[in-house]
Protein backbone atom coordinates (compact mmCIF):
# COMPACT_ATOMS: atom_id res chain seq x y z
CA UNK A 1 0.00 0.00 0.00
CA UNK A 2 1.58 3.46 -1.03
CA UNK A 3 1.44 5.08 2.24
CA UNK A 4 2.65 1.91 4.04
CA UNK A 5 6.07 2.40 1.99
CA UNK A 6 6.01 6.51 3.49
CA UNK A 7 5.57 5.12 6.97
CA UNK A 8 8.28 2.58 6.85
CA UNK A 9 10.86 3.93 4.63
CA UNK A 10 13.96 4.39 6.38
CA UNK A 11 14.88 7.70 3.78
CA UNK A 12 14.02 11.08 4.41
CA UNK A 13 10.16 10.83 3.88
CA UNK A 14 9.07 14.22 3.66
CA UNK A 15 11.80 14.66 0.96
CA UNK A 16 10.08 11.16 -0.82
CA UNK A 17 6.46 12.35 -0.73
CA UNK A 18 7.86 15.53 -2.80
CA UNK A 19 9.67 13.56 -5.38
CA UNK A 20 6.61 11.16 -5.47
CA UNK A 21 4.00 13.93 -5.95
CA UNK A 22 6.31 16.05 -8.73
CA UNK A 23 6.56 12.66 -10.76
CA UNK A 24 2.74 12.18 -10.54
CA UNK A 25 1.93 15.57 -11.31
CA UNK A 26 4.35 16.42 -13.57
CA UNK A 27 5.51 12.88 -15.12
CA UNK A 28 6.65 11.43 -17.58
CA UNK A 29 9.76 13.38 -16.23
CA UNK A 30 13.77 13.12 -16.13
CA UNK A 31 16.37 12.53 -13.18
CA UNK A 32 17.47 16.12 -14.48
CA UNK A 33 14.23 17.68 -14.32
CA UNK A 34 13.68 16.59 -10.67
CA UNK A 35 17.22 17.68 -9.89
CA UNK A 36 15.81 21.32 -11.24
CA UNK A 37 12.45 21.08 -8.96
CA UNK A 38 13.85 20.06 -5.91
CA UNK A 39 17.58 21.00 -5.95
CA UNK A 40 18.48 17.46 -4.32
CA UNK A 41 22.58 16.38 -5.34
CA UNK A 42 21.92 13.21 -7.75
CA UNK A 43 23.40 10.54 -5.43
CA UNK A 44 20.39 11.34 -3.31
CA UNK A 45 17.81 11.43 -5.27
CA UNK A 46 19.15 8.26 -7.51
CA UNK A 47 18.74 6.51 -4.04
CA UNK A 48 15.21 7.62 -3.82
CA UNK A 49 14.23 6.35 -7.15
CA UNK A 50 15.70 3.31 -6.46
CA UNK A 51 13.74 2.87 -3.45
CA UNK A 52 10.90 3.99 -5.98
CA UNK A 53 11.75 1.43 -8.58
CA UNK A 54 12.41 -1.61 -6.08
CA UNK A 55 8.59 -0.96 -4.75
CA UNK A 56 7.13 -1.12 -8.33
CA UNK A 57 5.65 2.85 -7.52
CA UNK A 58 7.30 4.44 -10.19
CA UNK A 59 8.41 3.04 -13.62
CA UNK A 60 10.70 3.93 -16.92
CA UNK A 61 8.02 5.62 -19.64
CA UNK A 62 10.95 6.44 -22.03
CA UNK A 63 13.79 8.43 -23.21
CA UNK A 64 14.19 11.86 -24.01
CA UNK A 65 16.39 13.27 -26.48
CA UNK A 66 17.33 16.85 -27.29
CA UNK A 67 18.02 16.34 -31.10
CA UNK A 68 21.17 14.00 -31.02
CA UNK A 69 22.79 16.62 -28.19
CA UNK A 70 24.06 15.29 -25.07
CA UNK A 71 22.88 11.58 -23.48
CA UNK A 72 19.60 10.19 -23.73
CA UNK A 73 17.34 10.90 -20.54
CA UNK A 74 15.47 8.22 -18.67
CA UNK A 75 12.10 9.52 -18.33
CA UNK A 76 10.24 8.36 -14.85
CA UNK A 77 5.93 8.56 -13.97
CA UNK A 78 4.45 6.92 -11.46
CA UNK A 79 2.73 3.28 -11.90
CA UNK A 80 -0.52 4.44 -11.57
CA UNK A 81 -2.23 1.01 -10.99
CA UNK A 82 -0.48 0.34 -7.85
CA UNK A 83 -3.25 1.15 -5.77
CA UNK A 84 -6.81 2.34 -6.84
CA UNK A 85 -9.28 5.27 -4.66
CA UNK A 86 -12.87 4.95 -4.49
CA UNK A 87 -14.91 8.47 -4.71
CA UNK A 88 -18.67 8.65 -3.66
CA UNK A 89 -21.10 11.25 -4.20
CA UNK A 90 -24.52 11.36 -2.51
CA UNK A 91 -26.73 13.32 -2.89
CA UNK A 92 -30.68 14.39 -3.05
CA UNK A 93 -31.29 13.22 -6.42
CA UNK A 94 -28.37 10.23 -7.05
CA UNK A 95 -25.62 8.73 -5.88
CA UNK A 96 -22.51 8.36 -8.06
CA UNK A 97 -19.43 5.78 -7.29
CA UNK A 98 -16.57 6.50 -8.82
CA UNK A 99 -13.06 4.69 -9.47
CA UNK A 100 -9.52 6.43 -9.65
CA UNK A 101 -6.46 5.70 -10.11
CA UNK A 102 -3.10 7.10 -8.73
CA UNK A 103 -3.02 9.81 -11.84
CA UNK A 104 -6.60 10.52 -10.31
CA UNK A 105 -8.04 9.10 -13.61
CA UNK A 106 -11.56 8.04 -14.02
CA UNK A 107 -11.75 4.38 -14.35
CA UNK A 108 -15.28 3.49 -14.03
CA UNK A 109 -18.07 5.67 -12.64
CA UNK A 110 -21.62 4.33 -11.82
CA UNK A 111 -24.91 6.34 -10.77
CA UNK A 112 -28.02 5.34 -9.47
CA UNK A 113 -31.49 7.69 -9.01
CA UNK A 114 -32.52 8.34 -5.60
CA UNK A 115 -36.21 7.21 -4.79
CA UNK A 116 -38.65 6.83 -2.26
CA UNK A 117 -37.55 3.90 -1.75
CA UNK A 118 -33.52 4.34 -1.28
CA UNK A 119 -33.16 4.34 2.38
CA UNK A 120 -30.18 4.35 3.90
CA UNK A 121 -29.85 1.04 4.02
CA UNK A 122 -30.31 0.46 0.43
CA UNK A 123 -28.28 3.30 -0.88
CA UNK A 124 -24.66 1.99 1.13
CA UNK A 125 -25.60 -1.45 0.31
CA UNK A 126 -25.35 -0.76 -3.23
CA UNK A 127 -22.46 1.30 -3.07
CA UNK A 128 -20.48 -1.70 -1.14
CA UNK A 129 -21.66 -3.52 -4.49
CA UNK A 130 -20.83 -0.82 -6.58
CA UNK A 131 -17.55 -1.50 -5.60
CA UNK A 132 -16.97 -4.88 -4.99
CA UNK A 133 -18.14 -4.86 -8.40
CA UNK A 134 -15.02 -2.32 -9.73
CA UNK A 135 -12.39 -4.76 -7.28
CA UNK A 136 -13.69 -7.55 -9.73
CA UNK A 137 -13.56 -6.09 -13.00
CA UNK A 138 -10.40 -4.53 -12.50
CA UNK A 139 -8.79 -7.24 -10.67
CA UNK A 140 -7.37 -6.09 -7.62
CA UNK A 141 -8.33 -6.44 -3.70
CA UNK A 142 -9.21 -4.19 -0.88
CA UNK A 143 -5.09 -4.32 -0.02
CA UNK A 144 -5.05 -2.21 -3.13
CA UNK A 145 -7.66 0.25 -2.49
CA UNK A 146 -6.04 3.11 -0.83
CA UNK A 147 -9.45 4.21 0.23
CA UNK A 148 -12.66 5.77 -0.03
CA UNK A 149 -13.47 9.41 0.13
CA UNK A 150 -17.40 10.16 0.20
CA UNK A 151 -19.21 14.09 0.12
CA UNK A 152 -22.80 13.74 0.97
CA UNK A 153 -25.93 16.28 1.59
CA UNK A 154 -25.42 17.39 5.41
CA UNK A 155 -24.82 18.61 8.00
CA UNK A 156 -22.41 16.18 8.89
CA UNK A 157 -20.38 15.22 11.56
CA UNK A 158 -17.38 14.24 9.60
CA UNK A 159 -15.26 13.11 13.14
CA UNK A 160 -17.68 10.44 13.61
CA UNK A 161 -18.80 9.67 9.86
CA UNK A 162 -22.87 10.40 10.22
CA UNK A 163 -25.46 12.13 8.42
CA UNK A 164 -27.13 13.83 11.14
CA UNK A 165 -29.92 14.54 9.43
CA UNK A 166 -30.31 15.33 5.30
CA UNK A 167 -33.30 17.62 4.46
CA UNK A 168 -35.28 16.94 1.75
CA UNK A 169 -34.23 13.68 0.43
CA UNK A 170 -37.36 11.08 -0.92
CA UNK A 171 -37.32 8.81 1.96
CA UNK A 172 -37.21 10.53 5.17
CA UNK A 173 -34.88 8.05 6.89
CA UNK A 174 -31.77 10.07 6.41
CA UNK A 175 -30.68 11.03 10.24
CA UNK A 176 -28.39 10.10 12.53
CA UNK A 177 -27.08 7.49 9.66
CA UNK A 178 -23.31 6.12 10.75
CA UNK A 179 -22.25 5.99 6.97
CA UNK A 180 -18.65 5.41 8.19
CA UNK A 181 -19.11 2.35 10.19
CA UNK A 182 -21.99 0.49 7.83
CA UNK A 183 -19.63 0.78 5.02
CA UNK A 184 -16.07 -0.44 7.22
CA UNK A 185 -18.09 -3.56 7.93
CA UNK A 186 -17.53 -4.82 4.07
CA UNK A 187 -14.89 -2.46 3.14
CA UNK A 188 -12.23 -2.46 6.18
CA UNK A 189 -10.29 0.47 4.65
CA UNK A 190 -8.98 4.23 5.08
CA UNK A 191 -12.32 6.57 4.83
CA UNK A 192 -13.22 10.30 4.72
CA UNK A 193 -16.88 11.89 4.32
CA UNK A 194 -17.80 15.60 4.32
CA UNK A 195 -20.21 17.48 2.46
CA UNK A 196 -20.49 17.03 -0.75
CA UNK A 197 -19.77 21.29 -1.61
CA UNK A 198 -16.79 21.11 0.65
CA UNK A 199 -15.43 17.81 -1.48
CA UNK A 200 -16.47 19.22 -4.65
CA UNK A 201 -14.45 22.95 -3.84
CA UNK A 202 -11.82 20.56 -2.98
CA UNK A 203 -11.46 18.73 -6.19
CA UNK A 204 -11.92 22.05 -8.33
CA UNK A 205 -9.04 23.21 -6.17
CA UNK A 206 -6.64 20.52 -6.68
CA UNK A 207 -7.07 21.18 -10.66
CA UNK A 208 -6.84 24.85 -10.23
CA UNK A 209 -3.56 26.19 -12.39
CA UNK A 210 -0.79 27.35 -10.23
CA UNK A 211 -0.22 29.47 -8.25
CA UNK A 212 -3.66 28.76 -6.88
CA UNK A 213 -6.40 30.85 -6.34
CA UNK A 214 -9.24 31.49 -3.99
CA UNK A 215 -12.43 29.90 -4.70
CA UNK A 216 -16.06 29.58 -4.33
CA UNK A 217 -18.13 26.98 -5.25
CA UNK A 218 -21.65 26.87 -5.57
CA UNK A 219 -23.81 23.51 -6.38
CA UNK A 220 -27.86 24.29 -6.82
CA UNK A 221 -29.94 21.66 -6.96
CA UNK A 222 -32.81 20.45 -4.69
CA UNK A 223 -31.31 23.21 -2.72
CA UNK A 224 -28.29 25.53 -2.78
CA UNK A 225 -25.02 24.13 -1.50
CA UNK A 226 -21.97 26.89 -1.21
CA UNK A 227 -18.31 25.93 -0.01
CA UNK A 228 -15.07 27.92 -0.77
CA UNK A 229 -10.95 27.53 -0.34
CA UNK A 230 -9.15 30.52 0.70
CA UNK A 231 -5.56 30.79 0.53
CA UNK A 232 -5.62 27.33 0.48
CA UNK A 233 -8.07 26.53 3.42
CA UNK A 234 -11.23 25.50 3.20
CA UNK A 235 -14.05 27.79 4.46
CA UNK A 236 -16.35 25.18 6.30
CA UNK A 237 -18.85 25.76 9.56
CA UNK A 238 -18.20 23.49 12.11
CA UNK A 239 -21.03 20.60 11.34
CA UNK A 240 -20.21 20.43 7.87
CA UNK A 241 -23.55 22.18 6.63
CA UNK A 242 -22.84 23.76 3.48
CA UNK A 243 -26.83 24.23 2.90
CA UNK A 244 -26.50 27.15 4.93
CA UNK A 245 -25.68 29.52 2.28
CA UNK A 246 -28.99 29.36 0.43
CA UNK A 247 -30.65 30.41 3.70
CA UNK A 248 -29.47 33.90 2.95
CA UNK A 249 -32.06 36.54 3.25
CA UNK A 250 -32.41 38.68 0.28
CA UNK A 251 -36.03 39.97 1.08
CA UNK A 252 -37.36 40.08 4.18
CA UNK A 253 -41.09 40.37 3.38
CA UNK A 254 -40.60 37.86 0.85
CA UNK A 255 -41.93 33.77 0.25
CA UNK A 256 -41.88 31.93 3.78
CA UNK A 257 -39.03 29.17 3.46
CA UNK A 258 -39.17 25.69 5.20
CA UNK A 259 -36.62 27.26 8.06
CA UNK A 260 -39.54 29.53 9.45
CA UNK A 261 -38.13 32.48 8.08
CA UNK A 262 -39.30 35.31 4.87
CA UNK A 263 -36.53 35.97 1.76
CA UNK A 264 -34.33 32.44 1.66
CA UNK A 265 -31.97 32.72 -1.37
CA UNK A 266 -33.18 29.07 -1.81
CA UNK A 267 -37.36 29.87 -2.03
CA UNK A 268 -35.97 31.53 -5.23
CA UNK A 269 -33.70 29.94 -7.27
CA UNK A 270 -33.84 25.97 -5.88
CA UNK A 271 -35.15 23.14 -8.45
CA UNK A 272 -37.65 22.61 -5.79
CA UNK A 273 -39.17 26.31 -5.65
CA UNK A 274 -38.99 26.23 -9.36
CA UNK A 275 -40.70 23.32 -9.84
CA UNK A 276 -43.49 24.63 -7.52
CA UNK A 277 -43.59 27.82 -9.52
CA UNK A 278 -44.07 26.08 -12.72
CA UNK A 279 -46.81 23.82 -11.32
CA UNK A 280 -48.40 27.29 -10.05
CA UNK A 281 -48.15 28.45 -13.81
CA UNK A 282 -49.75 25.15 -15.45
CA UNK A 283 -52.38 24.88 -12.90
CA UNK A 284 -53.63 28.69 -13.75
CA UNK A 285 -54.04 26.99 -17.24
CA UNK A 286 -49.80 28.12 -19.51
CA UNK A 287 -49.39 25.47 -22.01
CA UNK A 288 -45.81 23.34 -22.09
CA UNK A 289 -44.45 20.04 -23.00
CA UNK A 290 -44.67 18.63 -19.26
CA UNK A 291 -48.30 18.04 -19.35
CA UNK A 292 -47.70 15.75 -21.92
CA UNK A 293 -45.08 14.13 -20.49
CA UNK A 294 -46.97 13.30 -17.58
CA UNK A 295 -50.57 12.99 -19.21
CA UNK A 296 -51.77 16.28 -17.75
CA UNK A 297 -51.49 15.07 -14.28
CA UNK A 298 -48.95 17.88 -12.38
CA UNK A 299 -48.91 15.90 -8.77
CA UNK A 300 -46.27 13.94 -11.14
CA UNK A 301 -44.17 16.45 -12.13
CA UNK A 302 -40.84 16.39 -10.53
CA UNK A 303 -37.40 18.33 -10.62
CA UNK A 304 -35.89 16.19 -13.29
CA UNK A 305 -39.38 17.45 -15.48
CA UNK A 306 -37.92 21.22 -14.68
CA UNK A 307 -34.51 20.18 -16.08
CA UNK A 308 -35.95 18.13 -19.20
CA UNK A 309 -37.92 21.23 -20.05
CA UNK A 310 -34.70 23.09 -19.99
CA UNK A 311 -33.17 20.86 -22.06
CA UNK A 312 -36.32 20.99 -24.77
CA UNK A 313 -36.10 24.75 -24.70
CA UNK A 314 -40.05 24.76 -23.25
CA UNK A 315 -41.12 28.24 -22.95
CA UNK A 316 -42.84 28.58 -19.54
CA UNK A 317 -39.76 26.05 -17.76
CA UNK A 318 -37.55 28.57 -19.38
CA UNK A 319 -39.21 31.90 -18.34
CA UNK A 320 -39.46 30.76 -14.62
CA UNK A 321 -35.65 29.17 -14.11
CA UNK A 322 -34.49 32.55 -15.56
CA UNK A 323 -36.16 34.55 -13.84
CA UNK A 324 -34.54 33.35 -10.52
CA UNK A 325 -31.14 34.59 -12.37
CA UNK A 326 -31.27 37.83 -10.44
CA UNK A 327 -31.83 36.07 -7.21
CA UNK A 328 -28.80 33.95 -7.37
CA UNK A 329 -26.85 36.61 -9.20
CA UNK A 330 -27.44 38.55 -6.42
CA UNK A 331 -26.54 35.63 -4.14
CA UNK A 332 -23.23 35.15 -5.31
CA UNK A 333 -22.54 38.96 -5.20
CA UNK A 334 -22.70 38.80 -1.20
CA UNK A 335 -20.33 35.90 -0.74
CA UNK A 336 -18.05 37.12 -3.32
CA UNK A 337 -18.08 40.50 -1.76
CA UNK A 338 -17.78 38.75 1.35
CA UNK A 339 -15.23 36.13 0.78
CA UNK A 340 -13.04 37.91 -2.04
CA UNK A 341 -12.57 34.92 -4.16
CA UNK A 342 -10.68 35.35 -7.92
CA UNK A 343 -12.25 32.08 -9.29
CA UNK A 344 -16.47 31.24 -8.77
CA UNK A 345 -17.74 27.64 -9.70
CA UNK A 346 -21.45 26.80 -10.22
CA UNK A 347 -22.42 23.36 -11.33
CA UNK A 348 -26.54 22.61 -11.48
CA UNK A 349 -28.34 20.40 -13.69
CA UNK A 350 -29.91 23.63 -15.17
CA UNK A 351 -26.49 24.51 -17.00
CA UNK A 352 -27.64 23.07 -20.59
CA UNK A 353 -28.41 24.57 -24.24
CA UNK A 354 -25.27 26.56 -24.45
CA UNK A 355 -25.68 27.83 -20.85
CA UNK A 356 -28.07 31.14 -20.97
CA UNK A 357 -28.82 30.13 -17.76
CA UNK A 358 -24.96 30.21 -16.61
CA UNK A 359 -24.76 33.62 -18.77
CA UNK A 360 -27.33 35.04 -17.14
CA UNK A 361 -26.47 34.51 -13.60
CA UNK A 362 -22.68 35.87 -14.57
CA UNK A 363 -24.14 39.37 -15.65
CA UNK A 364 -26.39 39.79 -13.23
CA UNK A 365 -23.71 38.84 -10.31
CA UNK A 366 -21.49 41.08 -12.21
CA UNK A 367 -23.77 44.27 -11.62
CA UNK A 368 -23.48 43.81 -7.62
CA UNK A 369 -20.21 42.50 -7.08
CA UNK A 370 -17.82 45.57 -5.64
CA UNK A 371 -16.50 47.68 -8.73
CA UNK A 372 -13.03 46.83 -7.59
CA UNK A 373 -13.82 43.15 -7.53
CA UNK A 374 -15.90 42.91 -10.38
CA UNK A 375 -13.23 42.34 -13.39
CA UNK A 376 -10.86 39.92 -11.10
CA UNK A 377 -13.92 37.56 -10.47
CA UNK A 378 -13.94 34.67 -12.79
CA UNK A 379 -17.00 32.92 -13.01
CA UNK A 380 -17.37 29.45 -14.56
CA UNK A 381 -18.63 26.04 -14.27
CA UNK A 382 -15.24 24.42 -13.47
CA UNK A 383 -13.21 21.91 -14.74
CA UNK A 384 -14.96 18.65 -13.30
CA UNK A 385 -18.76 20.02 -13.13
CA UNK A 386 -21.58 17.04 -12.02
CA UNK A 387 -18.07 14.47 -11.21
CA UNK A 388 -16.89 17.02 -8.84
CA UNK A 389 -18.20 15.71 -5.50
CA UNK A 390 -17.04 12.52 -6.16
CA UNK A 391 -13.49 13.48 -7.80
CA UNK A 392 -13.02 15.72 -4.87
CA UNK A 393 -13.80 13.04 -1.80
CA UNK A 394 -11.29 10.73 -4.03
CA UNK A 395 -8.45 13.35 -4.17
CA UNK A 396 -9.15 14.28 -0.24
CA UNK A 397 -8.34 10.35 0.53
CA UNK A 398 -4.75 10.65 -1.71
CA UNK A 399 -3.67 13.81 -0.20
CA UNK A 400 -4.63 12.65 3.41
CA UNK A 401 -1.41 10.00 2.30
CA UNK A 402 0.81 13.32 1.99
CA UNK A 403 -0.26 14.91 5.21
CA UNK A 404 -0.26 14.91 8.77
CA UNK A 405 -3.59 15.50 9.53
CA UNK A 406 -5.53 12.77 7.68
CA UNK A 407 -8.96 13.78 8.57
CA UNK A 408 -10.59 15.06 5.81
CA UNK A 409 -9.79 18.38 5.40
CA UNK A 410 -6.82 19.05 6.70
CA UNK A 411 -7.25 22.57 7.83
CA UNK A 412 -10.31 24.74 8.42
CA UNK A 413 -11.50 28.24 8.65
CA UNK A 414 -14.75 27.48 11.00
CA UNK A 415 -17.36 30.62 10.23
Amino acid sequence: MLYDFFENNALKTELLKKIYLLIQEKGPISKAELIEETKLNISTLSRMLDSFMENDLIKESGIMTNNGVGRPRILYEINASYNYIIGVDISRTQTKVILLDLNLSVLKKETFLMTSIHTPELVLTKIVNIIKGFLEEFKFSTDKLIGIGIGAVGPIDYKKGVIIQADSFPTKSWTNVKIIEFLKKELPVRMLINSGANTAVYGEYYYLEKPKNNIVYFNNGISLRCSAMINGVLVNNVIGDTDSYGHIIIDYEGELCSCGRRGCLTNYISLGSLLNKVKEKLSQGADSILLDWVQGDITKLSVDHVVEGMRNNDDIVKETVLKSTPYLGIGMANIVNSLHPDKVIINSPLIVNGSEYLEMINQHARQYIFKNRRDKVQISQGKLKSDAASIGAAIAVFESIFKEDNVFPTKYVHL
